[in-house]
């Protein structure tokens, strides 16, 4: 049975490092979303009514002037064309995907924290602990909306499963190292 060592909490440290950069990735993105929403539906909601009364103006008026008609028709196609983006651009139910996502990663990163702050001698035991965080890890990263390319690389260095597996290996082979060292006394 593998045992928990510093490495593995090293590498849990960093893996929670990274579970926490992902969610405050996606909470910006989130606002970031529900921010383009809000403006976009209150100049929607701006110029539906504008639209209106300038209907209204250019019936009252002559119509041989032609501008309000012109204005009128202008602002009733951008008018559109802004609750078209509102409707297709998806902003709010992305924006939910993405505090979704934040959610999942901060339930994920304070399990970590909290089994790191556990006795060693009531931890799970550390490979299948490991398998389940990089399971769970894995299956947030496949629900989740893809982060854009801007975001910094730098931040997101994750260690790999194969750097886990060596880690849990060196540790097998200390013990059986010390157990040798043990029945040769």
């Amino acid at each position: 049975m593998t045992r928990w060592s510093t490495k593995l909490e090293s590498v849990l440290t960093q893996l929670s490092a990274h579970v926490n950069t992902n969610k405050h990735a996606h909470i910006r993105l989130a606002n970031h979303y529900i921010n383009i929403y809000n403006k976009l539906t209150i100049v929607g909601i701006c110029l539906g009514p504008i639209s209106v009364v300038m209907t209204g103006l250019g019936g009252t008026c002559d119509t041989t002037f032609t501008g309000i008609t012109y204005s009128n028709m202008i602002l009733s196609m951008v008018s559109s064309i802004i609750f078209s983006i509102i409707k297709f651009g998806k902003y709010e139910e992305t924006s939910n995907l993405n505090k979704i996502a934040s959610i999942d990663y901060e339930i994920l990163e304070n399990n970590i924290k909290i089994n790191i702050n556990l006795d060693i001698d009531t931890r799970p035991e550390p490979v299948k602990y490991m398998e389940w965080v990089q399971h769970k890890f894995d299956t947030i990263l496949k629900n989740s909306p893809l982060l854009p390319d801007s975001l910094d690389e730098e931040s997101f260095n994750v260690p790999n499963m194969d750097t886990i597996a060596d880690i849990t290996t060196d540790d097998k082979l200390l013990e059986y190292e010390r157990m040798r060292m043990f029945e040769n006394n």
